[in-house]
């Protein structure tokens, strides 16, 4: 995969003129084929699409060979408005095949910035709002970028700071508070926020980082706090769709788009589709939309993102607070999911008004579906997310309370906060609660939070109530079931006793509790968990996961891809593929069919595959993986980590901490990506090493990279960069052997 980046734009706003704002998207290196993806402006910043000569939508290509491309907007003609500097969002998507994006987010993106020339004061800075994929367990991280709308004249320092919206600090996320220094001359800074993974069934999760600018500059606020989100994969082993709210000036004499961006958490390997319609239950009614809308939404192959453009209805000229109302989406086709699981996913659409003078800010957001805790489940929090319009300069607190509906607290849910604050500028807030998972078999409950104001200036605007629904699970007992699902996405753990479920069609979660089970997933891609004695799982058709947990178990794959995984083992684990009686630990006694990949436990495993071509993960221990035969990929993860390549052309990746790799013959890929790794027997002008660009700052030639970062010290040769991550070569004795040798991705 080769990487690319895309800078930001400025341009001094027009006056007679239209001025060109122009973006660049950078390879990290070029490629012998045509490279394609498609743009799109968000207005999420102080810019309006009226600051813009249009609202830009499109694709742009990097021709092969080439490294670069240019994507030009411009501003509108005429503004002599005496304001901030103002900033909006240019968005790309999805690339073509083999072409991924900085910090491996699933979309990038990157701010323009129109500078005032009417007047004083007009300085203002923003912050971006990153997406990133969860994952299982172990970290990533999201990083936040925090632009100047002008080069700093002096050093200056802010102050940041994590603010839970509904992720939560601890869970979901690394809380992280500090400083931003820039320097004189500089313009951007960077903040790493640690992202907590897990295998919760939950809906995609935000939060905030608040940037405080310093006393006395002049600095505009509104773009102070940029927004996290972090995508669900979860509640599928395949693609699960998130969508996000959209955002509108209301029409006067036009209509105005207002864009609903839909997210995969992987690239589909098929066309997929789900359907959606809009709601009007919120402040907004149909009249303020050019119409009401029901449709489908395709994902082609190889994508990652789509959207549901609808428009605004032509004039409104009536001064009322910000309006809202919703799209759903629902009935998504054969292997795609919801993101949480959900039957019914929502976004809200947020219609801004323009006329008249005050706040016109409004307190809402699109209800939110949460999955029923398992009964024994005594420590899962949800956080709610309730959002304002528009950002306000000054803080906001709001009361609120629970309204029973057919959902009773004390009984299915605890509310666990009676304020909610917003911070100036911040947008998202949370609302923690607990769902209390029961043994019963019911209908779809609901519950409201209600919202009232106490206090903070510039707030008069209207207050709806956020619609929470509890997605109730399969009621067990705690003897033997026998029990066929449907052929849609099930998600079911049983009580324990030996029971036996077969799950059809669909992408299913099926979890078997104690006892001696028989759990046969069927079609689709399935994740399978045995508890804790010995256990017959088959996977069928499709990808499926395979988690025996203690006791002697069948994992038989059968069709497809198929992976047994040991992440919540609690010991060590000792698994071949090969030669399974040498299993030790949780793996012990366990026999495999059909089982492709191999993923280990957060301790210190021993994982071998076989003559196949395999894909093995550690986890988070000090792990070693041996690939044996065929071309396998082997990823460390976390901890300090040995991997053997063994026979055949394999990928090796470290990942997190300090590992050695031995490739062990044929044309081996070694990828470093940060830590204090060791190639033990590097084979010049056969193996491959790829550098991930984000090691470093600018765009680097692999030669530049060598001279910048590489030591030799005699018997071996280093290259070490910032931060404390390096890459040793045992056995090479020269530098410049390296570059014909190197990738940068």
């Amino acid at each position: 995969m080769v990487k690319m980046t895309l800078s930001p734009a400025y341009a001094v706003e027009g006056t007679n003129q239209y001025t060109d704002l122009v973006f660049t998207a950078t390879l990290v290196r070029a490629v012998d084929y045509n490279v394609t993806v498609y743009y799109r402006t968000i207005f999420d910043g102080s810019a309006v699409v009226t600051d813009l000569y249009r609202d830009y939508d499109g694709s742009f290509t990097i021709l092969a060979g080439s490294t670069s491309a240019t994507i030009t907007l411009d501003t509108s003609y005429y503004d002599d408005v005496n304001e901030r500097d103002e900033t909006f969002t240019l968005e790309l998507f999805n690339p073509t095949s083999g072409v991924t994006f900085q910090h491996n987010q699933p979309i990038l993106r990157s701010p323009g910035i129109i500078q005032d020339d009417d007047g004083d004061p007009n300085l203002s800075f923003v912050v971006t709002d990153p997406i990133i994929e969860e994952g299982n367990s172990g970290e990533r991280f999201a990083v936040f970028e925090v632009w100047l709308s002008r080069p700093a004249s002096k050093d200056l320092t802010f102050d940041y700071t994590t603010v839970d919206g509904s992720a939560l600090a601890g869970s979901d996320y690394v809380k992280t508070a500090g400083t931003l220094d820039f320097k004189t001359g500089q313009e951007v800074a960077y903040v790493r926020v640690a992202i907590k993974g897990d295998k919760l069934l939950e809906g995609s999760e935000d939060f905030s980082l608040q940037v405080v600018p310093p006393k006395g500059e002049g600095f505009s606020k509104t773009d102070s706090v940029g927004v996290a989100r972090i995508l669900d994969d979860d509640a599928s082993n395949g693609p699960v769709v998130s969508i996000q709210d959209a955002y509108a000036i209301e029409g006067t004499n036009k209509y105005t788009p207002l864009r609903f961006t839909l997210v995969l958490s992987e690239a589909a390997e098929e066309d997929l589709s789900v359907y959606y319609r809009t709601n009007t239950s919120g402040t907004a009614l149909d009249s303020d939309l050019y119409r009401a809308s029901t449709g489908q939404v395709t994902f082609r192959a190889g994508q990652t993102s789509a959207e549901i453009e609808l428009s605004t209805s032509y004039y409104d000229d009536v001064s009322e607070d910000d309006e809202v109302f919703f799209v759903e989406l629902y009935n998504p086709s054969a292997g795609l999911e919801l993101a949480g699981g959900v039957p019914v996913l929502s976004a809200a659409g947020y219609i801004l008004d323009d006329d008249g003078t005050g706040s016109k800010a409004a307190l809402a957001a699109a209800p939110v579906s949460i999955a029923e805790n398992a009964a024994d489940d005594s420590k899962t929090v949800s956080s709610v997310s309730i959002k304002l319009s528009r950002p306000l300069d000054a803080a906001q607190v709001f009361s609120v309370k629970a309204v029973n509906g057919t959902a009773f607290e004390g009984r299915d849910f605890k509310l666990l906060q009676d304020t909610v604050r917003f911070a100036p500028g911040q947008t998202e807030a949370g609302v923690k609660v607990k769902i209390l998972g029961d043994f019963r078999q019911e209908k779809l409950e609901t519950f409201e939070l209600a919202f009232k104001h106490k206090f903070g200036a510039d707030f008069s605007g209207s207050i709806l109530n956020q619609t929470v629904s509890i997605v109730d699970t399969v009621a067990f007992t705690a003897g033997a079931e026998s029990l066929r699902l449907t052929n849609f996405d099930d998600n079911v753990k049983t009580l324990g006793g030996g029971d036996e479920i077969f799950g059809l069609k669909g992408n299913d979660r099926i979890d078997g509790g104690s006892g001696r089970d028989i759990l046969d997933g069927g079609a689709g891609n399935d994740i399978l968990i045995g508890g804790g004695e010995a256990d017959s799982l088959f996977g069928g058709k499709g990808n499926d996961i395979l988690r025996g947990g203690k006791g002697g178990d069948k994992l038989y794959g059968d069709g497809g891809n198929d992976t047994a995984d040991y992440t919540g083992a609690s010991g060590p684990v000792r698994a071949s593929l090969s030669k399974p009686g040498t299993n030790r630990g949780e793996a012990s006694g366990d026999s495999y069919r059909g089982i492709e990949n191999l993923t280990g436990s957060s301790n210190d495993d021993f994982l071998t595959g076989n003559g196949g071509n395999n894909v093995i993960k550690g986890g988070n221990g000090g792990d070693s993986i041996s690939g044996a035969g065929g071309r396998d990929w082997l990823y460390g993860q976390k901890g300090h980590d040995k991997l053997f390549g063994g026979k055949g052309n394999d990928v090796l990746a470290g990942a997190e901490g300090n590992d050695r790799m031995t490739g062990n013959g044929g044309a081996d890929t070694f990828i470093f990506d940060g830590g204090k790794d060791v190639i033990l027997d590097f084979q010049d002008g056969v193996d491959t090493v790829r550098l991930d660009s984000d090691l470093w700052t600018g765009s680097y030639s692999v030669q530049r990279v060598i001279d910048r970062y590489g030591f030799d010290y005699g018997k071996e040769v280093a290259l070490e960069f910032s931060g404390g991550n390096s890459l040793t070569f045992k056995g090479v004795a020269k530098l410049d052997t390296l570059v014909d040798n190197i990738e940068i991705v």
